[in-house]
Order: C-alpha cells, then structure tokens, then sequence
C-alpha cells in the first residue's frame, strides 16, 4: 500500500494542478478505505471534498488481498465505476462494495441536509471494459495507468468501452514503462530530495 500513498501527491503535482482540476478530481487513500468497515470514513472524504454544486469524481485505488482494482466515485451522481485489470465483477468483493454504498447513503442524506435534494434511487455501479493485464504482478502499475488517463480525459463520466484513445486489450510494455519511469522519477526528484533538504 505505501506506492499509493505518494501517487496522490504526484498526480497532483503532474496533472491535477497544472491542468486546473483541483476542485473537480480527489482521492480517497486506501487507508482510509480499507480500514473503513462501515463505510463512514469514506463518506467523511465525500464530504470533506465538497465543493459549492460542483460534481468532482474521487480517485479510490483498493487492495482485495493481493490484487489492485479502482474505484472511481461520483457521489453527486451517486455512480461507482469499477476497473479490474483482471475483469472482476464488483460483485466479487461483497463487502467492499457494501461499505462503498453506505458512504455514498451517508453522503446522501448529509446532502439532504445541506441542500434539501434527495436522491432515493439505487446506487450505479458501472463495470468498465478496461485494459487486462496478462500476467499476476502488474495490477498496481495498471491502476496508475488508469488513474492517469481519468485524469487526461477527465470526463462526467468513464465510458462503459473505457476512453476511445486508450482502448487497449491490454497495456504494451512501453506505456507500462512510462508509468514506472515517472513514478521512479517523482520519487526520486520529489520525495527522496525533499526528505534530504528537511534533514539538513
């Protein structure tokens, strides 16, 4: 889980900022979510990232065991995409997806409060048909991947077929590489240098 906790940081720096979707992509750190048994931590996300009427869409990569998978929320839509590089049904992770309707049945009725909309219809899940990986050890790669191509197309909402551009049976090793290089990059130029100019 420690590669995830520095890829919010990264994708803000590279992406999210210079493209001016602060306020429009968050992330929900797989800490959070997967200590969360209930689900009323990550509706403290949802609602901490809250903006006016705004709709902002929540980054929320998760370890099942020894897989990655996203998430990606839209709490005003009330809609949960889900993208398993190896094709998994949401419907796998009973539990998981159970604490995720319950923070957005939370978020909900905190909305109801705020600005008296009330939305009673079940939540969406949509699974998308996204690049598969071909073998067992490449899933977190392929999350970041996916994360970044949110970001680059930023979209209302992730096509069913996935983004036309990346469409893909699967990644080549060269865009797995590019991922791996920026990430290698980032914590060396980043992280690594900022923890030496703190210790001086």
């Amino acid at each position: 889980m420690k590669l995830f906790f520095f890829i919010p940081r990264y994708l803000y720096d590279k992406l999210i900022g210079p493209r001016g979707l602060t306020y429009k992509i968050s992330f929900l750190s797989p800490h959070v979510s997967f200590d969360d048994i209930q689900g009323k931590d990550i509706a403290r996300v949802l609602m901490k990232t809250k903006v006016l009427k705004d709709e902002k869409i929540i980054l929320a990569p998760y370890n099942v065991g020894i897989h990655w998978v996203l998430f990606v929320i839209n709490p005003d839509a009330e809609v949960i995409y889900f993208l398993d590089p190896l094709g998994g049904e949401p419907s796998d992770h009973g539990s998981i997806k159970t604490k995720f309707e319950n923070a957005i049945q939370i978020y909900r009725a905190w909305c109801e409060n705020k600005i008296s909309k009330s939305k009673k219809d079940k939540i969406k899940w949509n699974k998308i048909k996204c690049p598969r990986q071909r073998n067992t050890i490449d899933c977190g790669y392929f999350i970041m991947r996916f994360m970044k191509e949110v970001i680059m197309e930023y979209p209302n909402k992730i096509p069913d077929n996935y983004f036309s551009r990346h469409r893909h049976s699967t990644y080549s090793k060269e865009k797995l590489d590019e991922v791996k290089e920026e990430w290698a990059t980032h914590m060396i130029e980043d992280v690594i240098n900022d923890a030496k100019r703190l210790q001086k």
